[in-house]
């Protein structure tokens, strides 16, 4: 800087306009310019080190900021690294910056004593999304990799086509063992979509010994297409080496196509939920009746107990009762029942461990969180005298010993020996079953320790102050590695490049999505429908829902 000197002049001006100062347009300003003369000239004398002062005006011609006001001056709203990176913490557990900044306050003990405004906030978690932009795949493609090269059993593989990105598949050394343990019964679901760049998430998930959800792997495709299945199932046999028995989906034709033609040695099972569910949308007429034909069905088809025939003959009997052989859904779905009624799977090993998808839901909504299933050591509480009870408490887990106590206990008290009859010198029992109608974390702080004695808080606080000088005195200028591009990088934990080989996908879509807002169907339609208090109609002479005798007879012919 030689002998001249930095000095700032401001001058008044009642109509400030827009500037470029070389890297960006400087905007409008609300700032009041008064022509404040106050000011501190400097300047390097050419035999020392330092600064020396040539110029002071103390006076100002305005009020100072209150202190109460202190927070809203520019130098308080330049956010430090510790505040952007509390802001990227927040954001990647799901928290926006204005929580982030209300957390701040609550923390602080008031809005004024945070650094930077909401809109401070916001705009840092802008920058954040802008920096990152079209290189969310490059960083995901570029992570993945270096977990693969780095990481022990983890496996990756990906799909791209000119340059922009269509499938994933990952799998991590846990996931791949707890598939060797537990994948003999597995379901996946392409229900979901990502917030960025929108790609289809589908989770791989079984059952443990705890009844908890394990995940076996995950994927992102770029549409529900028979080819994307395909690929996804292949990667998924690439990272685990063998094929489970039971592979549980939802009736998507495009993931029934792809899992016979890659899964050949699975049975495909279809989700029960997703079929009984559409009961009071595929059956017309009153709801009442609805509900109790959706009770026998749900009755029939959950019971694992019953065999194909006796399935088959009380299916006929059911819609006999309800005159429901013309229904074409209830055929299609008898036509399928081999697919999703469990009597057909009575011979496979853990079939009725999973009906539903609802495990892949439920994993999906927990994906981002650690599971840690707790048991304990200790006998659970019995509740019979018999020695296979006891023995059980030693052999399961908790949550399985609830479901073989369960058993036992209906055993006990709810089943009776009808008779005993005498083959070859065997006695054969046979059995009635009675009908029945439910860290600690290593870390404190100073402050804390010595909060009762002032004396050793005062000689903290100078201890920091005098750390803050150090740190002052060998870095006087903000260093490169403070800029905002620097910082974003850093808290990210990737290094942007210029170029991208892998581009995020654009336009994409689930099957059946139109737009953002949530679809009421007529099933969500009925229910509400229902708890409508009933109107009394003259024709039928009771309280109905639906109609009135003014409508009775256009009602009445309509069904």
């Amino acid at each position: 800087m030689g002998n001249e000197s930095t000095t700032r002049n401001v001058h008044p001006s009642s109509k400030p306009t827009n500037e470029y100062d070389g890297n960006h347009v400087v905007a409008h300003t609300n700032i009041k310019v008064t022509g404040c003369n106050a000011c501190i000239k400097l300047k390097v004398p050419s035999n020392s080190v330092g600064f020396e002062i040539y110029d002071f005006i103390e006076a100002h011609n305005h009020g100072f900021v209150s202190d109460y006001n202190m927070d809203l001056t520019r130098g308080r709203r330049q956010l430090q690294f510790s505040d952007k990176e509390f802001i990227q913490n927040l954001q990647t557990t799901g928290f926006g910056p204005v929580v982030a900044h209300c957390v701040q306050s609550s923390l602080k003990g008031g809005q004024r004593l945070v650094t930077g405004s909401k809109t401070d906030f916001k705009n840092h978690a802008r920058n954040i999304r802008y920096c990152v932009a079209d290189a969310n795949a490059q960083m995901t493609v570029d992570r993945f990799t270096h977990n693969m090269s780095h990481l022990e059993d983890f496996f990756f593989q990906f799909k791209a086509v000119d340059g922009v990105l269509r499938s994933i598949f990952w799998s991590d050394g846990v996931s791949r063992c707890n598939y060797n343990m537990f994948g003999e019964v597995q379901a996946f679901d392409a229900t979901y979509s990502t917030d960025r760049p929108d790609m289809i998430f589908v989770p791989f998930t079984g059952v443990d010994y705890h009844k908890k959800c394990v995940t076996f792997g995950a994927g992102l495709i770029h549409s529900e297409t028979i080819d994307s299945y395909k690929w996804l199932l292949d990667a998924f046999l690439s990272a685990h080496g063998k094929q489970p028995r039971l592979v549980l989906t939802d009736q998507d034709p495009a993931m029934k196509q792809a899992v016979s033609s890659v899964l050949t040695e699975s049975t495909h099972r279809l989700c029960m939920w997703h079929i009984t569910n559409n009961i009071p949308v595929k059956l017309k007429g009153e709801i009442q009746v609805n509900e109790e034909i959706r009770c026998r069905v749900n009755k029939l088809v959950w019971n694992v107990f019953i065999k194909p025939e006796t399935f088959e003959s009380r299916w006929h009997d059911l819609i006999d009762e309800f005159n429901l052989s013309e229904n074409k859904w209830l055929k299609d779905m008898f036509a399928i029942r081999e697919s999703w009624v469990p009597a057909y799977f009575r011979d496979i090993p853990m079939c009725c461990l999973m009906k539903t998808t609802s495990r892949s839901e439920s994993c999906n909504s927990q994906f981002k969180r650690e599971l840690q299933n707790d048991t304990t050591t200790k006998t659970p509480p019995l509740e019979t005298r018999l020695p296979i009870e006891r023995h059980a408490s030693y052999v399961y887990t908790i949550t399985i010993f609830k479901e073989v106590q369960k058993e036992i206990t209906k055993g006990l008290y709810h089943c009776a020996r009808t008779r005993v009859d005498s083959t070859d010198g065997l006695n054969i029992h046979f059995i009635n079953h009675k009908d029945k109608h439910n860290g600690f974390v290593g870390e404190f702080k100073c402050a804390d320790r010595a909060r009762g004695n002032i004396e050793l808080l005062q000689s903290l606080v100078d201890h920091m102050h005098q750390i803050k000088e150090k740190i002052w005195e060998k870095i006087p200028i903000e260093p490169s590695y403070n800029t905002n591009s620097a910082i974003i990088q850093d808290l990210i934990g990737y290094k942007l490049l210029e170029q991208f080989t892998t581009k995020p996908p654009t336009g994409i879509k689930n099957k059946g999505s139109g737009s953002r807002k949530r679809k009421i169907g007529p099933g969500e339609k009925a229910k509400k429908t229902s708890k409508k208090p009933k109107r009394f109609c003259a024709k039928c002479n009771k309280r109905v829902r639906g109609h009135d005798s003014r409508n009775h007879k256009k009602v009445m012919e309509e069904k």
